[in-house]
């Protein structure tokens, strides 16, 4: 398959989170970038890096798949699947944090993001965090 530049990148960031390389994944940020996560809105890189780093730290064995790939101008649109085993500490924003339950949890969720030279500018995250806290029979 041929994927364009942008979508290389946006391809590069997951596998870059799914292996725990925050160096590899903040460097394809851009200095003004933004994302919007389920309860965090308006993050800048190191906030991002920070909220996103604490599911690996809790799911060590984190995977992701992803189902479909748009791409439309300097967007890219990934539906993708992820889960792992819950066997650290994770980590919330309210400064909480959930003991491991060594349950698997799996959820759906899909990424856009908007690529600039080369660099991601934005991005927006959508997934059910419901879904995920019940697999980890926390409700």
């Amino acid at each position: 398959m041929n994927t364009s530049k942008q979508t290389q990148i946006a391809q590069t960031l997951f596998e870059a989170m799914q292996t725990n390389d925050y160096n590899q994944w903040s460097a394809l940020l851009s200095d003004n970038y933004v994302g919007n996560y389920p309860g965090l809105t308006g993050a800048n890189k190191a906030m991002a890096q920070t909220f996103n780093s604490v599911f690996s730290v809790a799911f060590p064995d984190l995977k992701f798949n992803i189902k479909n790939i748009f791409e439309v101008g300097n967007t890219v649109v990934f539906e993708w699947s992820g889960g792992g085993t819950h066997t650290g500490p994770l980590a919330t924003l309210t400064g909480q944090v959930i003991p491991p339950t060594n349950r698997k949890g799996m959820i759906d969720g899909v990424l856009v993001s908007e690529i600039k030279d080369s660099k991601i500018v934005s991005e927006r995250t959508y997934w059910d965090q419901v879904a995920l806290m019940k697999q980890l029979g926390l409700m």
